[in-house]
């Protein structure tokens, strides 16, 4: 009834086996492992080109916003502390003592009114 996505003249170049094979894999592990009710339905997309399309699109378009997150995403260390320095200049995010001191931490001041 559908049309074999894995022959023809254009379905066997490689790039197109690279595309349509998370969907298919989709497919085959929601017919595998159906949700509760979902038994017939799992049967039905397990073929059907337009799941196996749909469904890699989709496989792609997430790995796609997961890679330009990963470019693209904030790569500061911590000690690149936001233009915040300590007093002797320094980026670290731990307070500076005199040599023979132990830190001390102290909050900031709350404001007044």
């Amino acid at each position: 009834m559908y049309p074999n996505l894995n022959s023809g003249p254009g379905y066997t170049s490689p790039a197109w086996r690279i595309f349509i094979t998370p969907g298919i894999l989709i497919l085959r592990w929601q017919y595998l492992f159906p949700k509760a009710g979902d038994v017939f339905g799992s049967g039905r997309r397990l073929n059907n080109p337009f799941a196996q399309i749909l469904s890699a699109a989709f496989f792609w378009l997430l790995v796609a916003a997961f890679l330009t997150g990963v470019v693209l995403g904030n790569h500061r260390t911590r000690d690149q502390g936001g233009g915040i320095r300590n007093a002797d200049g320094s980026t670290s995010f731990r307070p500076v003592s005199p040599p023979g001191t132990p830190p001390t931490l102290t909050a900031p001041a709350l404001p007044t009114r």
